[in-house]
C-alpha cells in the first residue's frame, strides 16, 4: 500500500509540475502576442503617415492642366514632321 501510495503522490507532484511548465508557456505565449499586436500598430501607424505624406507630396505636385490649345491633338505641325 505504500508503494502505491509513494506512486500516487509522485504522479501528483508531476502533474502539478506539468501543469505550472504549460501555464509559465502560456504567460509567455501572452506577452509574445503582446509584444506582436503592439509591433504591428506600429507598422500600422508608421504606415498611415507614410500614406498622409505621400498624398501631400502629390498633392503638392499635381502638374497644371494645359489649356485647350496646347493639347497633343492640337500639335498638327510635330505629326507632319
Amino acid at each position: 500500500m505504500a508503494d502505491f501510495d509513494t506512486e500516487l503522490a509522485s504522479m501528483a507532484l508531476e502533474q502539478e509540475r506539468t501543469q505550472q511548465e504549460i501555464l509559465r508557456h502560456v504567460q509567455l505565449l501572452h506577452q509574445s502576442m503582446n509584444n506582436l499586436v503592439e509591433s504591428m500598430q506600429r507598422q500600422e501607424q508608421k504606415l498611415f503617415e507614410l500614406q498622409v505624406a505621400t498624398n501631400t507630396v502629390l498633392e503638392n505636385t499635381k502638374p497644371t492642366r494645359f489649356p485647350e490649345q496646347y493639347k497633343p491633338s492640337s500639335w498638327d505641325c510635330v505629326k507632319s514632321a
